[in-house]
């Protein structure tokens, strides 16, 4: 039989042996489980995914630095603001991306929210904390909260379009990207915050004042590889095999 298999070998094509070195038989344990919504935000608020749209009052822009692909949110006035009704059901953790552009400015700006909007939120928000040039989540179970940090002085955090990746693992432990590079720092994450509360582009409890683009919801947490493929092009989508 090796004898055989020896001459099977010594006569099969080259091209046609590196294919089968190159591509071994193993079983594929992915599922490729799709995004859970992606926002382009181009002149619309719709759900890419199929799910439903957003709704709010808003704006968009095209000029130049102020998007990622095309258009973007323009979220920069008062009392303007989107969200649609989400919820996370799955236990393989979950990931926010999107990008942003703000000008100068202090104190904590949401940006992506999920809470109840509470004094003591139940949920939680993505900020961009201008004092700090960093990125500040706050997290709350309505009767407990605290805050979770990336590094501070982050380069270029204003007057120009950045992205920012947030994934949460199974024990809801966060991993923060800024334009593609892990800028985890440190602080508390209220582990038994509501993962129901609507979805919103800025928010309705305290208005953003900037730009938004590109937003992608995936419930499952992101490897730093598929951070590093979606910020070299944040209109792909990512799905648990790519």
């Amino acid at each position: 039989m090796k004898r055989l298999l020896i001459i099977l070998l010594c006569a099969m094509p080259i091209t046609l042996f590196g294919q089968l070195m190159r591509y071994p038989l193993y079983a594929v344990t992915c599922t490729d489980v799709d995004a859970q919504a992606i926002f382009k935000f181009e002149n619309d608020l719709t759900d890419e995914e199929g799910g439903s749209s957003m709704s709010g009052t808003v704006a968009y822009t095209n000029a130049s630095g102020y998007y990622l692909d095309g258009y973007a949110l323009n979220l920069n006035a008062s009392g303007r603001y989107a969200s649609v009704a989400h919820s996370f059901t799955s236990t393989n953790g979950f990931t926010i991306a999107f990008g942003y552009r703000k000008g100068t400015f202090s104190g904590t700006a949401r940006a992506i929210e999920k809470s109840d909007g509470a004094g003591t939120p139940d949920g939680f928000y993505i900020g961009l904390d201008g004092t700090n040039s960093r990125i500040a989540i706050r997290t709350g179970n309505g009767s407990t909260s605290n805050w979770y940090y990336s590094t501070s002085s982050l380069s270029g955090f204003i007057n120009q379009m950045n992205t920012v990746v947030v994934t949460f693992d199974e024990s809801m432990n966060p991993t923060i990207y800024y334009n593609g590079s892990d800028v985890t720092g440190t602080g508390t994450i209220i582990t038994d915050m509501s993962l129901s509360e609507p979805l919103m582009a800025g928010s309705q409890y305290s208005y953003f004042w900037g730009y938004l683009d590109e937003l992608q919801v995936s419930d499952f947490e992101w490897t730093s590889s598929q951070v590093t493929t979606w910020n070299s092009d944040p209109t792909i989508e990512i799905t648990d095999c790519l």
